[in-house]
């Protein structure tokens, strides 16, 4: 699978926006409450372990898993959470709802499916700048996906979130001037690295597209 940044970085910037907003200090539980509800609609990808775990080719490109039609990204699941930061106004609460419904609102553009934003009361799917990718799933999708704008946006959303980390602690949590240079050093690195992987993994990609288009 893809290693989709923005889907890890929207609720560690939503949670840090609010607490900008409400000029509070970010603290551990906010941050991995905020990237943990921004990834829980991608929990459905959870089914497909074991068919991997059993080396089926099918299994492991996706071709067959049709990710948005699953509960996990209907928009109503998740409205009960809405009265949350209504009872518990604060960061934390702000961020779980809104990084669930991002989440689903960046899954409608450049999707395969989109998403079903009035089910139950109308069983369609909803999507946007999606001519190139609808009816496409796996690595048929991300073969298309890779050309999208959304999917240099994600890359955007991961610099963004890189950079928030590092003036939060030179902010809040006051590290020595070494330290900040260090951490610094550490998240360039890691986005050079982040950067090469899904370089290699985009002509895996590219070349199992191929050989799957050969068989058809």
């Amino acid at each position: 699978m893809q290693i989709f940044p923005g889907h890890y970085c929207i609720g560690y910037i939503t949670y840090n926006v609010y607490c900008l907003i409400l000029g509070t200090a970010p603290t551990f539980l906010g941050i991995a409450l905020g990237i943990f509800f921004g990834l829980v609609p991608d929990l459905d990808v959870l089914l497909l372990l074991p068919g991997i775990i059993k080396g089926d080719q099918s299994k492991i490109d996706g071709t067959e898993f049709k990710h948005h039609s699953y509960p996990t990204h209907y928009p109503i699941l998740y409205s009960p959470l809405i009265i949350l930061p209504i009872l518990i106004p604060n960061a934390i609460t702000l961020s779980i709802v809104t990084a669930l419904y991002l989440h689903l609102f960046v899954d409608t553009f450049c999707t395969s499916d989109g998403i079903k934003w009035l089910y139950p009361f109308k069983n369609k799917f909803y999507t946007m700048l999606s001519d190139k990718t609808r009816g496409k799933h796996g690595i048929f999708w991300e073969h298309e996906y890779k050309n999208t704008p959304i999917f240099k946006l994600e890359y955007f959303l991961l610099g963004c979130g890189c950079l928030i980390l590092w003036l939060n602690h030179i902010i809040y949590y006051q590290i020595p001037m070494w330290g900040i240079i260090l951490l610094g050093c550490t998240i360039i690195g890691f986005i050079i690295g982040t950067v090469l992987v899904e370089r290699f993994r985009l002509k895996y990609l590219d070349r199992r597209v191929t050989e799957e288009k050969e068989k058809l």
